[in-house]
């Protein structure tokens, strides 16, 4: 038809029209649009150069051999993964000891070619700490600020150094990423001619799972998971310490407390600062004990992006699909005096009223230890020895359980107290949180046993002898019941292909009863009788 294929002038753009605004962030389609119109240039803001550092002594690059009492760096690394979501250019300069020669020189070196000089550790006002005094002789106006209300993060530092400016953030990882995103992104976001809204992908509403309590004259900064429950976010309160890094692969953000309102009860909506800023709420979460055929689940499922898998022992695990945090967790916890699994715990954990135990699958468990046995390891009363160095499970852990009852009854065999068992086992205090873990040290020399499950032992090549077989069952949110990724991993369990997966784990078998319902609250009896 006539016009047919023809684009007219002024159909699509027209004169006098804004194309794109101050502050528009430059991709495919902006990029696309001033072509289209015939702008060849645009003036942009560059990008921010930023060098990071890490400051102490004992600090070890990853990769390379711990010493006695030394840490591998992982500022520098979480730091520059941060800079670069802001879209910086990172300059990384490595660790540097506490020395004021090499201090001197790193900082010369980060001045003359970046905007920004952003270090970790070395900001405390310990004798040793020289990075705030270094700061300050570097130029004028020198320290702008040093120290905090804030927790953590108290003992940060800015500078103003020849135009420059210096952050110092603190050593502990969780304070360091945290003292990052309140005092560094938002800097960094104007430099690179962001304003405020750039960060507001960075900023989530959620409802408070459970109360918080701050602290009068400083502003407590709470670490928390967020779960999507009923088409709105919850914010559980994850309680730790500053140096724990582990937790980092599971928060998702945290909370400001204020120091004038240092009480936030539960239910209240609060803003969540998000730590990453691709951030969206798991489809699966998955708390409990470690398990690789529960892992060969949760992969069958979902993918990875869709998932918060995190290993933190039985009773945890149990705790947090209780309070709904998790959907789904794996349990394995040996009753003393019922010799059953699990299910004694829910009454003595209170969560019998919110969890559905679904029966699992059976694994044998027993003493890993190098190829020979060389120490000759046979009994628990073995670990007793001065010659035996044990490698412990994570308190809260199915298998610590299991090893206290072992020596328990160890105890009642030699008529000695359990603490006097305890304190003659070389090792007991020293844990690992998954079974790759005990057999890792085994192999490594780190012990001479440890308990796990045979499939860890033969992973490493190691020997193993048997003390019995556990059951490891699945406890399921009753909130999350009807969610299509826990449908499908129950699915998954009740059928056929189950048992190949299973086949891929030595020492793994299925039990008569597995996808079994073997407890549940009694508000679901018919839903589940119908289901």
């Amino acid at each position: 038809s006539t016009g047919e294929n023809v684009a007219r002038t002024g159909s699509d753009i027209v004169k006098g029209e804004v194309v794109l605004r101050k502050g528009t962030v430059l991709g495919p389609g902006e990029i696309a649009s001033l072509a289209a119109v015939g702008v060849g240039e645009v003036r942009v803001y560059r990008r921010p150069v930023v060098a990071v550092l890490s400051i102490g002594n004992e600090l070890v690059q990853p990769g390379k051999e711990l010493g006695i009492a030394q840490v591998f760096d992982v500022n520098s690394y979480s730091i520059a993964a941060a800079l670069k979501e802001l879209g910086t250019e990172v300059e990384f300069l490595g660790i540097y000891p506490d020395s004021e020669p090499f201090l001197r020189e790193a900082f010369a070196k980060a001045m003359a070619s970046a905007d920004v000089v952003i270090t970790s550790g070395g900001t405390s006002a310990g004798v040793g700490d020289l990075t705030y005094r270094i700061m300050d002789s570097l130029g004028s106006p020198g320290v702008v600020v040093h120290g905090l209300k804030m927790k953590p993060g108290k003992p940060t530092v800015v500078a103003v150094a020849d135009g420059k400016l210096l952050i110092g953030l603190p050593g502990f990882p969780l304070s360091a990423l945290m003292a990052f995103r309140v005092v560094a992104a938002p800097i960094i976001a104007a430099l690179s001619g962001l304003g405020p809204e750039s960060l507001a992908a960075g900023r989530v509403r959620a409802r408070l799972a459970s109360r918080i309590i701050g602290s009068r004259g400083k502003v407590v900064m709470v670490p928390v998971a967020l779960i999507e429950k009923e088409g709105y976010l919850k914010a559980f309160p994850v309680s730790t310490h500053s140096g724990s890094v582990h937790l980092l692969t599971y928060i998702d953000g945290f909370i400001k407390v204020p120091e004038e309102g240092w009480v936030i009860e539960e239910g209240k909506e609060v803003e969540v600062e998000l730590l990453r800023r691709d951030w969206s709420p798991a489809e699966l979460v998955v708390i409990g004990s470690h398990d690789y055929a529960m892992e060969a689940l949760v992969v069958k499922v979902a993918e990875a992006s869709a998932v918060k898998l995190i290993n933190v022992g039985s009773t945890r695990g149990l705790q947090a699909v209780g309070r709904g945090e998790a959907d789904v967790g794996g349990t394995h916890l040996l009753h003393p005096e019922t010799n059953e699994y699990n299910v004694p715990y829910l009454s003595s954990l209170g969560v019998e009223d919110s969890v559905v135990l679904i029966r699992g699958w059976g694994r044998e468990i027993g003493f890993v230890v190098p190829k020979g046995n060389p120490k000759g390891v046979r009994s628990f009363k073995d670990l007793l020895r001065d010659d035996i160095l044990f490698i412990n499970r994570n308190q809260g852990s199915g298998t610590r359980t299991y090893i206290d009852i072992g020596l328990r009854r160890v105890a009642e065999e030699e008529g000695l107290s359990f603490q006097e068992v305890v304190d003659r086992v070389r090792g007991y205090w020293n844990e690992v949180r998954t079974h790759t873990g005990v057999a890792a040290a085994v192999a490594q020399g780190r012990a001479d046993v440890g308990v796990a499950i045979r499939y860890a032992a033969d992973l490493y090549g190691l020997d193993f002898l048997k003390l019995g077989q556990e059951i490891y069952d699945i406890a399921v949110s009753a909130e999350s019941l009807m969610k299509p990724r826990v449908k499908a991993l129950i699915e998954l369990l009740r059928g056929e292909e189950f048992g190949s997966i299973l086949k891929r784990f030595s020492g793994y078998v299925k039990l008569p009863d597995t996808g079994k319902v073997i407890h549940h609250p009694p508000t679901l009896k018919n839903h589940l009788e119908n289901s």
